[in-house]
């Protein structure tokens, strides 16, 4: 008995997918019509290709490109095709880790933009306890100049290789902070993980924070809880170390204008 043929209207319909995809597959070579009208150009599929339409239509599902099928279904071979569907797999799990870094950054960002609102009237000092963590830095002249040579160093070959969290800081005198100046010694960048084996220009220029407890107060440059503000630790090497890191409340301000919270290592 004669195989029944359909016409690609029919074929398209029985197999969930549309006559410009089958017309697609045909000129790909991958399923190519049973029968051409060539009076009337009119194509006709028979029901032994509805395999092979089912095969690429859940390929497809997957997300695995045409030109990849087609590679696959030049040599039929299975091997070829499960180390195409592994090329895939590792594709999609590498765009899994950028999401995810993607969220975890949005998450960030969400505490950051928040967190001034949230501590701006709290007048009394707290403890944070923070991992080790790392920033780019430059010497602190004026905010111009430190923000401008950060940029400088974040352009370079080098500085784009690293992840930041856009988020500013300052290393402050903590002398002078205890007589209600703020008067930064570096301004610096943190960075999402520790640099490996950073090289020029930005080596020399990373700086490592200690992981411990951090006595905090949330205030403005202008020290307006300067009466508030805790003695500055002192008795450990290298002198006492006092952060001032910058909080955005708005999207307009910068520099001088904006909050900071005072963080006192405490070891």
């Amino acid at each position: 008995m004669e195989e029944k043929l359909y016409t690609i209207g029919e074929t398209a319909q029985l197999m969930g997918v549309s006559v410009q995809a089958l017309r697609k597959y045909s000129n790909l070579g991958l399923v190519v019509p049973e029968y051409v009208n060539e009076s009337t150009n009119y194509r006709y599929y028979s029901f032994s290709q509805f395999h092979l339409i089912d095969k690429i239509k859940y390929f497809r599902d997957l997300g695995i490109p045409l030109p990849e099928i087609q590679r696959a279904f030049a040599t039929a071979d299975s091997a070829n095709l499960a180390e195409i569907l592994r090329e895939h797999q590792q594709k999609l799990e590498a765009q899994i880790r950028q999401l995810q870094a993607t969220i975890d950054n949005l998450s960030w960002y969400i505490d950051y933009f928040s967190y001034s609102k949230q501590h701006a009237g709290y007048k009394v000092p707290y403890i944070l306890r923070f991992p080790k963590r790392y920033a780019l830095y430059v010497p602190f002249s004026s905010y111009h100049q430190a923000e401008t040579q950060l940029f400088k160093l974040r352009g370079s070959p080098q500085g784009q290789q690293l992840g930041y969290l856009r988020q500013y800081g300052y290393v402050v005198d903590p002398v002078k902070l205890g007589q209600g100046q703020f008067a930064p010694l570096h301004q610096f960048m943190f960075l999402k993980e520790p640099p490996q084996q950073p090289q020029p220009p930005i080596q020399g220029q990373i700086m490592e924070f200690p992981a411990g407890e951090y006595l905090c107060l949330f205030s403005g440059k202008q020290l307006e809880n300067g009466a508030a503000l805790p003695p500055a630790p002192v008795g450990r090497p290298g002198g006492a170390l006092v952060l001032a890191v910058e909080y955005e409340n708005n999207l307009h301000e910068y520099g001088s204008n904006l909050p900071c919270e005072f963080e006192f290592y405490m070891g």
